[in-house]
């Protein structure tokens, strides 16, 4: 089949010849292929390979000749990614088969020196021509067949392309990755070390242009409960009803109306408060009295309350703290209110465990400097044993980056697949930490992507296509994506 051409002109030094390829149209190579796009693209691939690998090993060969030893086994290490059983390529490197029939370099070997310039800048002007048209082919072929090859194997021709040609800046351009510096990073990393500068910066703007709470008003049914009431304050975004003094409902109030603005802001959207929102600070002491006074609750909805430092009410805008710990009591007041937003923008729940609890504990984390709620449902909840790494992570100082770091150095790369489908139930510590590690990757690396991510899981899609289909890759490379963004961003 003629469907790739070579040209050949003389080059300025004798004994070599201009290397340069050309594709023809599509569709006398999909003719070949029948209505299979994915035969179709290997048998188009194939004919560029099959035609560039014999000249660049061809060249290789004229190399040595003209004593360009150095060139001629740069040139024998891009017919290796092409064919890595090329023996003659293998043999000019000095790699042999061991008894598991794998090849071993010779330790003995060493890149060679040119004894010769002749001909030198013509034989670099012809390698760099070469490898352009092969990586202008399969760039073009990936674009052309796009959805039609499979996420998987568009990554797998893509970390191809990078082996072939690791400094080449289209290449890692189509491979989600720009220069920072000196190096290549991920274009994801790049993004996210902006925003790690600039989210603290807002998280401060949101709390220092919070409204002062106003007084607000105890109501009859709220006084009926029979708890020691001293403080009601209130926004245009929510209510603060405390027996833990004026100071504390005026902060919790202050934090509350923050985590509203700053969640809108790092989303570029989000819901308007909910109507009548309400919050209840109370002394650890009064947890009993509160679960049992509140109307309407049923036995295991009660039951669940009393495990816990707080939580929803059961009906209405209704949410309490108890925690014996004040700052417990004003980071859960911020995760509750939190939620509400990603129900009311978005449709996360707990069904999406690794949203609710990544995110709301990554942008809490922002306003409050502290990580010290985690959810459950009350139904269907068994407890579960604490382990040293939650010890780790719940020290003041904690720097979930480092510690998941060291995580997924030691046991790899935990599989999102497994996360992505837990509800908060089902989530164990790691998942957790993990999940944060997803929500700060999601936030800061691809802010622009994230509020339709967000959208699609909520409307109850399939959450490994959302991944794949909302950024671009396959779930295996978006696992070792968010591992390599955790190294870069540290």
């Amino acid at each position: 089949m003629d469907s790739l051409r070579r040209l050949c002109a003389p080059f300025l030094a004798p004994g070599f010849l201009a290397l340069s390829l050309s594709l023809t149209t599509a569709a006398t190579l999909n003719a070949a292929s029948g209505d299979d796009p994915v035969a179709s693209f290997d048998s188009r691939r194939g004919e560029l390979i099959g035609a560039s690998l014999p000249r660049l090993a061809a060249l290789a060969g004229e190399c040595k000749k003209s004593r360009l030893y150095a060139e001629a086994d740069s040139l024998w290490k891009y017919v290796l990614v092409f064919d890595p059983d090329h023996r003659p390529a293998r043999k000019a490197l000095r790699y042999y088969r061991n008894r598991g029939d794998e090849w071993y370099q010779s330790k003995s070997y060493h890149v060679p020196k040119n004894r010769s310039t002749q001909g030198l800048s013509a034989v670099r002007a012809s390698i760099e021509q070469e490898l352009r048209a092969v990586r202008e082919g399969m760039l073009s072929l990936m674009e052309e067949y796009g959805e039609q090859l499979g996420r998987e194997r568009a990554d797998a021709e893509l970390a191809w392309l990078l082996r072939l040609l690791p400094e080449d800046g289209a290449v890692r351009a189509a491979a989600g990755e720009a220069r920072h510096g000196d190096e290549w990073l991920l274009t994801e990393s790049i993004t996210a070390l902006k925003h790690r500068e600039a989210f603290p910066l807002l998280a401060r703007a949101c709390l220092r242009l919070a409204p002062e709470p106003l007084e607000g008003r105890i109501r009859a049914e709220e006084r009926a409960l029979g708890l020691p009431w001293n403080a009601a304050k209130k926004t245009e975004a929510l209510r603060v009803i405390a027996t833990t003094g004026a100071p504390e409902a005026r902060n919790a109030a202050r934090v509350a109306h923050a985590v509203g603005d700053y969640f809108r802001n790092v989303l570029a959207g989000g819901s308007a408060p909910r109507a009548d929102f309400t919050l209840y600070m109370l002394r650890g002491v009064e947890k009993d009295h509160m679960i049992d006074a509140w109307p309407g609750l049923d036995q295991a909805t009660r039951t669940g309350l009393r495990a816990a430092d707080g939580g929803w009410l059961g009906r209405g805008n209704r949410l309490a703290e108890w925690s014996s710990n004040p700052a417990r009591r004003v980071d859960g007041a911020a995760r509750q209110t939190l939620g509400t937003l990603l129900m009311d923008s978005y449709g996360i729940t707990g069904r999406q465990g690794w949203a609710w609890e990544g995110i709301g504990l990554y942008m809490v984390h922002e306003l409050v400097g502290t990580r010290l709620t985690w959810f459950f449902d009350t139904h269907g909840y068994q407890p579960q044993t604490a382990t040293g790494l939650w010890s780790r992570l719940q020290a003041p100082e904690a720097d979930w980056l480092s510690v998941a770091a060291e995580q997924f150095e030691a046991s790899g790369t935990p599989s999102l697949v497994f996360l992505l489908g837990r509800a908060i139930n089902d989530m164990r510590e790691q998942d957790v930490l993990v999940s944060y590690i997803l929500a700060a990757y999601l936030l800061e690396g691809h802010p622009k992507q994230t509020p339709l991510l967000l959208t699609r899981l909520g409307q109850g899609r399939q959450p490994v296509r959302v991944f794949e289909e909302t950024l671009g890759y396959s779930i295996h490379t978006i696992e070792a994506r968010l591992h390599r963004w955790l190294l870069e961003t540290r």
